[in-house]
């Protein structure tokens, strides 16, 4: 697996990392030549690259400059060298095509970019491989003459660690069994990267006519960023629109091959589809609720989350449309920014969220009422309410307020009224005489002497018997 020089490699970037040729000139086999007057220098940036932790198996790749001191430009000869003169290779700046080993460059500071390479040997051992990359200005011919170009080296070291391992599976992939025509037919596939290494997966996909077995469109290539040692991602492919659009209405079989570096197969898959008249299939969905993703504040935008789900069997653009209010008082439509992709009903990716920011330009209580559509189905309205800033005081309070002040006053002034009245008059100074029965003991009362009570000797009450 390639890896780049941002992850594996490391230069020795001193200042710009140029280096000026001022050694002596290396010279071109088979020719004559002289070394050109006016000091020719030519420089290569970076001057030091290494490979650290490579594995066996494994290929590494970075980016280098030729910089061009000469008054016009000129052509360069490259060529490795070293004990990595079998393992390095100079591409063309995309990386692909034949080496290169003869370049031309400009004159000037920017230079001419190519791709550095190292396929490390599978039967490489541990340790450290040194080499070069000779850069050499390609000397004029001059008839009768010998002439020399001015060169410069870049040095290179690989440090080899361990083997490269590479392996995975393909744990799921799938298409929707149902499309329309001049609508992009999405491909999913699952993989696994068990490999020692960063991999990219390169995929091979075809779709032929179920009925005749004639293949009506065809992709190669890798798509998506690579997969780290054990990780899993889904990458996503597709049928165009563009191709879909010119086919016939019917059954169609999409037809997945996966392979990692090194040739490995992960598989080849079979998908079937079917391809519907374009406005044929069911569209809609449910929004779901609506909720409040922030905390708002004046100046800035409230974040609204509207949580849709599809009831379609077609994959839908769902967006959301709203009116919102300010204290009851409309203040115009809202919209979500972007739509959000469903998968058909039941599928994975059969719900989401629309993010919808919200203005707010001053307090008060906000509404925001609104509906999801889905591709041209609306579902029915959802309302969310909110506050910013603090509450203002209900008039109805600041009466009930009034009220109870006034009614604590009456009280208290019936309170203070009630205890006048409840006051016993002022009481005379009264005279007293001398008491009637003088006590002989402060504690025992005394009596007068009194006649006995009862009936006479002969037995009957008189009259004038009185005790």
């Amino acid at each position: 697996m390639r890896k780049t020089f941002g992850s594996l490699a490391s230069a020795a970037l001193a200042s710009v990392a140029l280096v000026l040729a001022t050694a002596g000139p290396v010279a071109a086999a088979g020719t004559t030549s002289t070394t050109p007057q006016g000091g020719y220098s030519i420089g290569v940036s970076p001057s030091v690259v290494t490979f650290n932790n490579a594995l066996r198996g494994g290929d590494y790749e970075t980016q280098i400059t030729i910089i061009n001191g000469a008054p016009v430009g000129e052509w360069f000869t490259v060529s490795p060298a070293g004990q990595i003169a079998s393992w390095a290779r100079v591409l063309p700046a995309t990386g692909t095509g034949k080496p290169v080993t003869r370049v031309f460059v400009p004159n000037g500071a920017e230079g001419t970019n190519l791709m550095l390479e190292a396929d490390v040997p599978a039967t490489a051992a541990d340790g450290a491989y040194a080499g070069q990359v000779n850069v050499a200005l390609v000397p004029p011919r001059v008839k009768g003459k010998v002439t020399a170009g001015v060169g410069i080296q870049l040095n290179l070291t690989v440090q080899v660690t361990g083997t490269e391992v590479v392996g995975g599976s393909v744990l799921e992939a799938y298409t929707y069994p149902k499309a329309e025509v001049g609508s992009a037919v999405p491909v999913f596939v699952r993989i696994s990267n068990r490999s020692n290494i960063t991999v990219r997966p390169h995929f091979v996909l075809k779709v032929d006519r179920s009925a005749t077995h004639n293949v009506v469109y065809k992709w190669a290539g890798t798509t998506g960023e690579g997969l780290l040692p054990n990780q899993v991602s889904t990458f996503e492919l597709f049928w165009p629109a563009s191709s879909t659009l010119t086919q016939t209405l019917g059954a169609y079989v999409a037809t997945l091959g996966v392979t990692f570096p090194k040739a490995k197969s992960l598989g080849t898959y079979q998908l079937p589809t079917r391809l519907y008249p374009y406005g044929f299939l069911h569209r809609g969905g449910k929004l779901l609720r609506l909720n409040l993703a922030n905390i708002p504040q004046v100046g800035y935008s409230a974040e609204v989350n509207a949580a849709v789900q599809s009831t379609g069997v077609i994959q839908q653009e769902t967006s959301f449309i709203g009116q919102l209010y300010r204290n009851g008082a409309l203040l115009g439509e809202v919209k979500s920014v972007a739509p959000v992709l469903l998968a058909p009903n039941g599928q994975a990716g059969s719900t989401g969220v629309i993010t919808v920011p919200v203005a707010i330009t001053k307090d008060g209580l906000y509404r925001l009422t609104g509906v999801a559509n889905f591709a041209g189905a609306q579902t029915r309205p959802q309302t969310l309410t909110f506050r910013v800033g603090a509450a203002p005081v209900p008039l109805v309070y600041e009466l009930a307020a009034a009220a109870a002040v006034v009614l604590m006053a009456l009280v208290l002034v019936l309170v203070l009224w009630r205890r006048r009245r409840r006051r016993p008059p002022a009481r005379r100074a009264q005279v007293r005489g001398q008491p009637r029965y003088t006590s002989t003991h402060a504690r025992t009362p005394q009596a007068p002497p009194r006649s006995p009570v009862g009936p006479s000797s002969g037995g009957r009450f008189s009259p004038n018997q009185r005790g």
